[in-house]
């Protein structure tokens, strides 16, 4: 297991950056990775299809998301789970938001 922060606040330094997303890898083990994701609202609108599942919450913020065929609007709380394979793509985005993302691998990472 590589804990990249022993400890901390996950709510510290979320200021987004001016475009774009941060992402701040928390933990990795086994084939799991837990990942922090800050976002601004000025985002690229690119599909993505990633070869891991995804499990991903929005603690803090908004956004509005496509996953498949199927939009969805993630508000503080909402979840998803994104399987492998599936195409996804993030429409909009409020500024700030702060995102927990899970992946799962197939393999050990």
């Amino acid at each position: 297991m590589t804990l990249l922060a022993p400890d901390g606040n996950f709510f510290n330094g979320d200021n987004a950056p001016s475009s774009g997303e941060l992402f701040y890898d928390i933990l990795k083990s086994g084939n799991v990775l837990v990942e922090r994701i800050v976002s601004s609202s000025d985002i690229r609108h690119d599909d993505y299809c990633q070869r891991q599942d995804e499990w991903v919450i929005v603690l803090k913020g908004s956004a509005c998301m496509t996953i498949g065929e199927r939009e969805c609007i993630m508000r503080e709380g909402d979840y998803v789970f994104i399987a492998a394979g599936v195409r996804h793509r993030v429409l909009s985005v409020e500024n700030g938001t702060l995102w927990l993302a899970v992946h799962i691998f197939k393999d050990p990472l």
